[in-house]
């Protein structure tokens, strides 16, 4: 054990970092299919169909995969894949059906 006197003199010495902050889970956006399903880190995920073509956010875990819709849990699945994460945001645009598009008037 070294003396506190003796510690000024180590040479190159520099004080401890701040221990950092615990890492936080990373979420990434997705668009889900029209099955309702889609695929994180090359795992493949269903949701169910009622969730079909929704914009989701997905909270990677060490062991579980969580499906958020708008911060309500949908789904929580264990994790299979080791793959990293390749993007984080949605690639595809939100398609809306033509029922509920307004109709345009002509003029």
């Amino acid at each position: 054990m070294i003396s506190p006197g003796a510690c000024g003199r180590i040479r190159d010495a520099r004080p401890a970092s701040p221990v950092p902050p615990p890492a936080t889970a990373p979420t990434v956006e997705r668009i889900l299919s029209v099955n309702g399903s889609f695929q994180i880190a090359g795992q493949k995920i269903q949701v169910g169909k009622i969730h079909a073509r929704k914009l989701v956010t997905v909270a990677l875990d060490e062991h579980t995969v969580t499906v958020y819709d708008a911060d309500t849990p949908i789904a929580a699945v264990p994790r299979r894949s080791t793959t990293d994460l390749n993007r984080t945001r949605a690639k595809h645009q939100i398609t809306i059906p033509a029922q509920a598009q307004e109709p345009r008037l002509r003029a």
